[in-house]
């Protein structure tokens, strides 16, 4: 969890060196300080090209910051890369989609706890899923939803 954290703000400084857009979409902070999962669109010019290859899995073997024995794990966590259509080139069937929304958990403050700020979209045929802020807007969710469904060509009819 501490090494998805590295990675992540690995990738965050990257887009910041190439002048690219970061927005966070999703952090599930873990109990010791970590990410246990989390979700960025980085936008920009030749993003996806220079990207695309850091799709897999990352693995790590050292002595982590946590362990007061000196002993050597391993870590691992697997980075997904989409393309960002900029149009959607198919149509996802309404019916085919469960929109949950629910509190929002981990940092943001009293506004979060109390109102039903995280959405959960479902493609029900793939079961493909994205989980969001609300306050990034369901159109975020729906566009990153939609991309993994490209991705994964479930259950969509082509436009024209």
């Amino acid at each position: 969890m501490l090494f998805t954290a590295e990675i992540f703000d690995m990738y965050h400084n990257f887009a910041a060196f190439h002048g690219w857009g970061f927005d966070i979409l999703e952090v599930m902070s873990s109990e010791l300080g970590g990410i246990r999962r989390a979700a960025a669109s980085i936008s920009g010019p030749f993003s996806y090209k220079k990207l695309k290859f850091e799709a897999g899995v990352h693995r790590v073997q050292r002595v982590p910051k946590t362990e007061s024995k000196g002993r050597i794990h391993t870590s691992t966590m697997t980075v997904a890369i989409l393309p960002q259509p900029t149009e959607i080139s198919f149509t996802i069937n309404p019916k085919d989609l469960r929109m949950e929304t629910k509190r929002a958990s981990g940092a943001g403050g009293q506004h979060v706890n109390t109102t039903d700020s995280a959405v959960r979209i479902v493609h029900l045929p793939t079961g493909q899923e994205m989980r969001v802020l609300s306050v990034i807007g369901r159109e975020v969710s729906f566009c990153a939803l939609s991309a993994r469904v490209e991705v994964s060509g479930g259950g969509v009819q082509r436009a024209g």
